[in-house]
């Protein structure tokens, strides 16, 4: 009887209310697809006694195209500690739960700090968590002892969620680590684990986050499954296209508001390349800004390292060089140039179309069809 009070549950949340809290979660990657079913396929407990959680495996089922797996963390909170989280995060609510005599609500895991711990010290102690038919093993990379010395510990204890995610959700802890849990579960190799575990670990390279551990869940006869990777945390100063924007927005300002003392500035006929390498007349630094410029530098610098670091592995096969063959070379030529006639093709019958205030820069374009091809 027990047991089939269990499976009516069970049914009941797979069909009723995980359907109902995914379409209305933001890391839920498909809202735009019509949900057919929701399937729990692995459950992995987490912690121990009053503090465990679990972390579900959901197979969502499309009425059209291929079903897709999510992880989902869940804990329980009684009646009294629910009453904290339903103020502050109802959201993260996803329902109503009686235990014989106990009432109390399941909630999403992540905002559960006693699940944020477990998973920081799985990756400190090398811990493994057996499911329903695979295993959570979680391992610590080279720099994490450096994070986890025990004047730092303390404050690595008390995390929080970073609400700026959607695909995915990040814990971070203190100021020093952050943890990426994947929501959408995908089977091989993941780049973000492996280039970041390479930089930090077998170059020099520090201008990326330090890789500090990962969990992974292995299942026989199936490739592994990343759930989530820890980072040393840097802080968000913001990114270089809206940098390169702002910049830009600025540069037009000082350009109309001395509009009448700008002289003509003679344009070298050279190639945008070749122009790489002449320092810009004094004007043009003054009105796009020299820290703007020197930013620039400095990130085809740090660009330039990274490739340069990328390139020094010779052993590990997923980082060594492939031969680039003269058949690869004529064929990425070739369609090169079918791209590019195809431009001209569409500009060419496009041409009646556009404002006459550019028809004269547009034949001149269209004239010069060969030369550019040619090159």
């Amino acid at each position: 009887m027990r047991n089939n009070n269990l499976n009516t549950k069970k049914l009941f949340y797979e069909n009723e209310l995980l359907p109902l809290y995914l379409e209305r979660c933001r890391w839920f990657r498909s809202k735009a697809r019509k949900i057919q079913s929701v399937k729990i396929t692995e459950d992995i407990p987490i912690g121990k006694n009053s503090a465990v959680a679990h972390l579900l495996f959901l197979e969502v089922l499309y009425v059209e195209g291929l079903s897709e797996t999510y992880l989902l963390p869940v804990s329980f909170a009684s009646k009294s500690a629910s009453e904290k989280i339903i103020k502050e995060n109802p959201a993260a609510v996803i329902s109503k739960l009686k235990c014989g005599d106990a009432d109390g609500i399941i909630y999403e895991g992540t905002f559960d700090q006693s699940f944020r711990k477990n998973i920081l010290l799985m990756i400190a102690k090398k811990s493994s968590a057996d499911g329903s038919h695979g295993k959570l093993t979680a391992y610590p990379g080279k720099f994490l002892k450096t994070f986890l010395q025990p004047d730092k510990f303390p404050s690595l204890e008390k995390s929080q969620i970073l609400k700026v995610e959607q695909s995915n959700t990040s814990f971070l802890y203190g100021d020093k680590l952050i943890f990426k849990l994947f929501r959408k579960l995908e089977e091989g190799v993941n780049p973000e684990l492996e280039i970041g575990k390479f930089l930090t670990e077998k170059t020099s390279f520090r201008n990326t986050p330090l890789f500090a551990g990962a969990i992974e869940y292995g299942r026989s006869g199936f490739r592994p499954i990343v759930i989530g990777i820890v980072q040393s945390f840097v802080a968000n100063y913001g990114d270089a296209w809206k940098y390169s924007l702002d910049s830009l927005e600025r540069y037009y300002e000082r350009v109309l508001a001395r509009k009448t003392e700008i002289q003509k500035i003679p344009s070298p006929p050279i190639s945008i390349l070749e122009a790489a390498y002449i320092i810009p007349p004094p004007q043009i630094r003054e009105m796009a800004g020299v820290d703007y410029l020197e930013m620039v530098r400095l990130l085809g610098k740090r660009t330039a390292e990274l490739h340069l670091s990328l390139n020094n592995e010779t052993q590990d096969p997923y980082f060594t060089a492939e031969p680039f063959s003269a058949l690869e070379q004529h064929s990425l030529y070739q369609s090169q140039r079918s791209l590019t006639k195809k431009v001209f093709e569409t500009l060419r019958k496009n041409q009646k179309t556009l404002p006459a205030s550019v028809g004269a820069e547009t034949s001149k374009l269209l004239n010069s069809e060969k030369e550019i091809i040619a090159k």
